[in-house]
C-alpha cells in the first residue's frame, strides 16, 4: 500500500470511530418524539371509536322510538323516552339488573330526545360525554386533556 493510500485508511477508520455514537444520540433524542405521536394517534383512534359507538347507539335508539309506536296513527308520536334511552345505553328498552350497559361511559340520563312536532316531523337524539384520553394531563402541567363529543342523529317520522 502507498503511503497516501494508507493516510486516507487511517482517516476514514478515525472518521467512522467519530461517527459510532451519532446514531445512538440520535435515536434518543428521536425516541420521546416518536412515543409521543403514536401515543397520540392510538388516543386519537380510540376517541373515534367511541364518537362512533356513541352515533350507532344514538340511531338505534331513534330507530326505536319511531318503530315501536304501535296502536298510534299520529305522526308525532313515539315510543316511550325511557325506553328510548336503555336502547341507546343496554342496546334494549327493558334491561334487567344483569344487563350490562352497551356504552360503558353514557347513562340514560345523558341522552336527549327532542320531540317531532306538526312542522318537523322529526325526532332527534343526542348525547355528550367526556373522553378521557390515555395521558389525562400535558406532562408537568395541570392542564386536562379531557374534552368534550357530542353526537346526535334524527329520523322523520311521517313520509
Amino acid at each position: 500500500m502507498e503511503h497516501h493510500d494508507m493516510n486516507h485508511y487511517t482517516q476514514n477508520i478515525k472518521y467512522k470511530h467519530q461517527q459510532s455514537g451519532l446514531a445512538a444520540v440520535e435515536f434518543i433524542i428521536c425516541l420521546p418524539v416518536l412515543l409521543i405521536m403514536a401515543v397520540l394517534l392510538i388516543d386519537v383512534g380510540r376517541a373515534l371509536i367511541q364518537y362512533t359507538e356513541i352515533n350507532k347507539a344514538l340511531q338505534n335508539g331513534v330507530r326505536y322510538a319511531v318503530v315501536n309506536t304501535y296502536g298510534t296513527l299520529n305522526f308525532t308520536d313515539i315510543a316511550n323516552e325511557d325506553e328510548i334511552k336503555n336502547v341507546v345505553v343496554y342496546g334494549k328498552a327493558f334491561p334487567t339488573d344483569q344487563d350490562s350497559k352497551v356504552i360503558k361511559y353514557l347513562d340514560p340520563i345523558d341522552v336527549l330526545i327532542t320531540q317531532p312536532t306538526a312542522a318537523t316531523k322529526e325526532v332527534t337524539l343526542s348525547a355528550s360525554f367526556s373522553y378521557e384520553p390515555i395521558f389525562t394531563r400535558l406532562p408537568f402541567t395541570d392542564t386536562s386533556l379531557e374534552f368534550t363529543f357530542g353526537a346526535s342523529t334524527k329520523m322523520r317520522t311521517a313520509p
